[in-house]
Order: C-alpha cells, then structure tokens, then sequence
C-alpha cells in the first residue's frame, strides 16, 4: 500500500471509531457583549446537552439544556453586578424553556431591581430580557439579551433647555451691541 493512501485509510477508519464514541457535553457560550447596560449571549450546545457558565464584568450567566421525553428543556439564570444607577448586585432572575427537536421558543419579560412586578410606572431599574432556543434532537442554540435601559431627557426638558439656550444667547447679543 501507498503511505498515502494507507494514511487516509487510517483516517477514516479513526474518525469512524470516533463516530462511534458516546457523545459528551459540549456546550459553549459562542458570542457575548457585556456592558453597563446590556448583556447579550449565544450559546450552543450538542446531543449529550449540558451547561454554560457565564462570568463577565458587569453580569453573571448560566445556561442548562436537557434532552428528555423527546424535548429539549434550556434553563437559566442571569444576574446584573452593577448598573448605571448605582445599585447593588442582584439576585438572580431565572428563565426556561422547552420545545420538540426542530422546534423553539421564545420569551421576554421585564425584571424590575426593585422587587415590584407589574409596578405601573415601571421603575428605573427594570431589566427588559428576551430568552430563546431552537434546534433538532442533536444540537441546539439559545440567545438571551438584556437591556438595561438608561433614562432620556424628557421632551420638555429638552425644550425648555434650548429655550434657555436660545435667550442666553439672544441676551448675551443684545449686550455686545
């Protein structure tokens, strides 16, 4: 036998026994972005399921998925370290899901600091989060995005502002003449 040949013998033969292997637990986060702010996570996963944990700087993340009964089950928890309102760390707030293989889900809510769910107005601190996942019965993906979100100046404080700004500057005209 030629050596190549017998080496892409050998390889196939290798990487057939290896398809043969149990599978073990690969799961991964694959893309994030971690601000003050915001938190954004990709992460998959492979038939055998598994956990990801997330440590960043300004948030904390685990994602679990399960494969049982001929459903994918993906859990998890995020929880915000510091804010842009000077509050303390958190606790956990927690988030699951299930769907058939070829399937998904998809959810979003609202996580308020304060502890006062469905609080009408919402408060500062309110996190909008949106969870999901999808995939076949060997492999899968779940996103989980959490938005932070940073007041705006009202309108009227915005046009009382440049009214200000506007008669200051008309003001300061008028005396240089």
């Amino acid at each position: 036998m030629k050596p190549q040949f017998r080496n892409a013998v050998l390889a196939a033969s290798l990487a057939g026994l290896m398809g043969l292997a149990p599978a073990h637990a690969a799961s991964t986060v694959t893309s994030f972005v971690d601000t003050l702010t915001d938190l954004s996570l990709g992460w998959n996963w492979n038939a055998a399921g598994g956990t990801a944990t997330y440590n960043g700087v300004f948030w904390d993340a685990e994602l679990t998925a399960t494969f049982a009964n001929n459903q994918w089950t993906v859990s998890g928890w995020y929880q915000h370290l510091s804010g842009p309102h000077g509050e303390t760390i958190e606790a956990p707030h927690l988030l699951a899901g299930v769907f058939a293989p070829f399937g998904s889900f998809s959810q979003a809510g609202v996580d308020d600091h304060l502890g006062l769910p469905g609080a009408a107005p919402q408060h500062l601190q309110a996190h909008n989060w949106q969870f999901g996942a999808f995939g076949s019965a060997f492999t899968g993906l779940s996103v989980l995005q959490v938005a932070h979100p940073v007041p705006e100046p009202s309108p009227a404080a915005m046009l009382i502002a440049g009214l200000l700004g506007v008669g200051f500057y008309l003001r300061r005209r008028g005396l240089e003449r």
